[in-house]
């Protein structure tokens, strides 16, 4: 990925008094050290050390009022209650906050520090890992996965919804995916298609979202840049700020229109090929994903020219019209 698309007009970055203070107020003193972490193309975030020599990282929410997608609207309060939900309900590792502040008077936005993980981004590892490592840690994010998943909630949709989810899945994934095409009007964007097109398609399809029986937790964010690894072994698993009630299929291990579902997830997942159902729910959710890559640059404006947004749009017509 282009280091350039890293940096984007919804980061808040925090000045050194702003960052003293904030390492004040969560751990009572001083930073020794920081450092921005270039991941990530939605929140800023810092590698910090603490007074006491703790590594932690600092991430800081865009400030109030910038323009977001309607989904990414209090999606940090929403990270910090699914980490602990999944910290409460599994052993699985993950980052673990150690402070949360939304009381936004050091910075106009929240900000919390979770502990940073001793490993390596599964995306871009400087230790050379083996073709047995790396299918055995595909495996394993099959099985993290299905344990997330197996997590019930008590109604669908985003999980900063909390007290307006829907009662089932095709009505709260209508209203999420209707959101995006709001988004897109709001940002004077053309798609290229009328957006009845789509909703009227996904209202015909609505009894195959009506198979999907339990809220499930969704993670949505599961790639390799957000699983870190060490020794050929799994030590972390980062951003649950896109957190969702409802079909597993949503979940990055399941896309697979373009390349196929890698077979090591599924097994370490526990479950066979999708069926005709599940592959056409699988579509929707893989529109769904670069739908939301197509209209994000217009509010995060990324230095790239329009070219996510262009390769984006060309991808959702063709689906479009060999899906429809």
């Amino acid at each position: 990925m282009d280091p350039a698309l890293f940096r984007s007009a919804t980061k808040q970055y925090v000045t050194d008094d702003q960052m003293r203070a904030i390492c004040r107020r969560a751990f009572g003193s001083d930073p020794i050290e920081w450092s921005e972490a270039g991941e990530g193309q939605f929140n800023a975030a810092y590698y910090v050390t603490t007074g006491s020599g703790q590594k932690v990282v600092l991430k800081v929410a865009p400030a109030t009022g910038t323009p977001v997608l309607r989904y990414e609207r209090g999606i940090m309060r929403g990270e910090v209650e699914a980490m602990r939900l999944v910290a409460s309900r599994t052993s699985l590792p993950l980052a673990r906050v150690l402070y949360y502040d939304h009381s936004h008077d050091i910075v106009p936005g929240d900000w919390f520090f979770s502990n940073r993980i001793d490993g390596e981004s599964f995306l871009t590892p400087e230790t050379p890992i083996t073709d047995e490592q790396r299918a055995h840690i595909r495996r394993g994010i099959g099985a993290m996965t299905r344990t997330i998943n197996d997590i019930i909630g008590e109604g669908y949709g985003l999980f900063t919804w909390k007290d307006s989810l829907r009662p089932d899945w095709p009505a709260a994934f209508r209203d999420i995916i209707g959101g995006t095409l709001l988004d897109a009007d709001d940002a004077g964007m053309d798609l290229g298609f009328d957006h009845s097109r789509v909703l009227d398609a996904l209202d015909r399809d609505r009894e195959i979202f009506l198979e999907v029986d339990k809220p499930r937790l969704v993670h949505w964010d599961i790639w390799s840049a957000n699983v870190f690894v060490k020794n050929g072994e799994i030590v972390g698993l980062i951003d649950f700020e896109r957190c969702i009630w409802g079909d597993p299929l949503l979940e990055v291990g399941f896309r697979g229109t373009f390349s196929g579902i890698d077979p090591e997830f599924l097994a370490g997942y526990g479950r066979g090929p999708l069926d005709a159902h599940e592959q056409r729910r699988a579509w929707w959710y893989d529109l769904y994903l670069l739908l939301n890559m197509a209209v994000e640059p217009a509010y995060r404006k990324y230095p790239d020219g329009g070219k996510q947004t262009r390769d984006c749009i060309a991808m959702i017509n063709k689906m479009l019209d060999e899906g429809l």
